[in-house]
């Protein structure tokens, strides 16, 4: 038995040609063998239109989503024409915002507050509990 591996015979086994052959005829006639392979096209269902209504639905869409988008950034930005708040109603506020502008508080002094706010929500929660049972 040879165990020796010779290069040339395998390279020599391997050739340019394919071992694949094609049918004479076969791309000539190709075309024709679909076209008898499909089914008969329907004149009713070729002839499709389109109405005017059913190409502007796109359009339409697009713009109404547009103009729902531009009127919803309107409404949230802080525009004059949408500002409620009557003069004095603003002057109130302007005058409340200044007063707590200068107001300094420690760390320790507000983590005092949430705490008191919290020890009050819990004992008025604890006492709607008690009154509802």
């Amino acid at each position: 038995m040879n165990t020796k591996f010779d290069i040339d015979k395998v390279i020599e086994s391997y050739t340019t040609d394919t071992p694949f052959k094609v049918p004479e005829g076969y791309f000539a006639q190709f075309n024709k063998e679909i076209m008898n392979r499909l089914p008969e096209k329907n004149e009713t269902s070729a002839t499709k239109r389109i109405s005017m209504w059913d190409r502007a639905k796109p359009l339409l869409y697009i713009a109404a989503m547009f103009a729902g988008v531009y009127f919803s950034i309107t409404l949230l930005t802080n525009n004059e024409r949408f500002n409620y708040l009557t003069a004095q109603q603003e002057a109130e506020q302007q005058q409340t915002e200044s007063q707590w502008a200068n107001v300094q508080i420690s760390e320790r002094e507000f983590f005092q507050f949430v705490e008191d706010q919290l020890a009050e929500f819990r004992f008025r929660e604890m006492l709607n509990h008690l009154h509802l049972n």
